[in-house]
C-alpha cells in the first residue's frame, strides 16, 4: 500500500496533464487502438528483436518479426525466464525467509498483473482479435487515464521489472548451491 501510494504520487503530475486534456476536449484514444498496440499472447514475448544476437534469432526463427511495430516486441531472453524458473522452485537448502516469501509473492503479483494488462482490453493471438475480453477493458472504462495509454504492450516493463526482482532470488539460489557444491568439493 505504502509503494502504491508513493508510486501513485511519483506518476501524478505526469498523468494529470491528460486527465485535464481528456476532461477538457474529450480526447482518448480508441478501443480499436488500445488492441491494436496490445501485446499479442502467442509472440509478442518470443519475438526476437532485429539487433539481438544471432543465437536467440536462430532458436526464435519461428517468431521473428512477425510482431509489429516494434513497441510489442517483448522478448526477455532465456536467462531472466530461467532464473525466474529457479528463483521460484523450493529449494530445501536455501529455504526463503518469510520476508523473502512475502516479497515473491508481490512480485509474482505485479507480473502476472502487468502481463495481463499489457494483452489490452481483448486478447489478441498470432495477429488475431479474438473479442474475448481482458481486464484492461473495464479499466479503460472505469479509470481515468487508461483511455489516454495508447500502447498498452508497455506492460511489459512491468513485467520484467518484477521478473528482474524474481530473477535475482533465482541467482542467489543458484549462487548458494556453486557454494555448497564448491565447499563438499573441498572438504573431499
Amino acid at each position: 500500500a505504502v509503494c502504491m501510494a508513493l508510486s501513485l504520487l511519483a506518476l501524478l503530475p505526469f498523468h494529470l496533464p491528460y486527465y485535464h486534456a481528456n476532461q477538457q476536449w474529450g480526447y482518448f484514444r480508441s478501443l480499436g487502438g488500445c488492441v491494436f498496440w496490445s501485446a499479442d499472447l502467442a509472440l509478442s514475448y518470443l519475438t526476437v528483436p532485429q539487433l539481438m544476437n544471432d543465437v536467440y534469432r536462430s532458436l526464435f526463427r519461428f517468431a521473428v518479426e512477425l510482431v509489429s511495430p516494434h513497441e510489442k516486441w517483448l522478448f526477455p531472453g532465456i536467462v531472466l525466464p530461467l532464473l525466474v524458473l529457479l528463483g521460484t522452485l523450493p529449494l530445501r537448502a536455501f529455504p526463503l525467509t518469510d520476508s523473502l516469501k512475502q516479497m515473491q509473492r508481490v512480485f509474482w503479483f505485479i507480473l502476472i498483473t502487468s502481463f495481463v494488462l499489457s494483452l489490452g482490453p481483448y486478447l489478441v493471438v498470432l495477429g488475431r482479435n479474438t473479442h474475448v475480453p481482458l481486464p484492461y477493458l473495464l479499466l479503460y472504462y472505469v479509470v481515468p487515464g487508461f483511455q489516454a495509454m495508447r500502447v498498452t504492450a508497455r506492460f511489459g516493463f512491468m513485467v520484467f521489472l518484477a521478473a528482474s526482482v524474481l530473477a535475482a532470488l533465482g541467482f542467489l539460489k543458484v549462487c548458494h548451491s556453486l557454494n555448497v557444491r564448491s565447499g563438499l568439493r573441498r572438504l573431499s
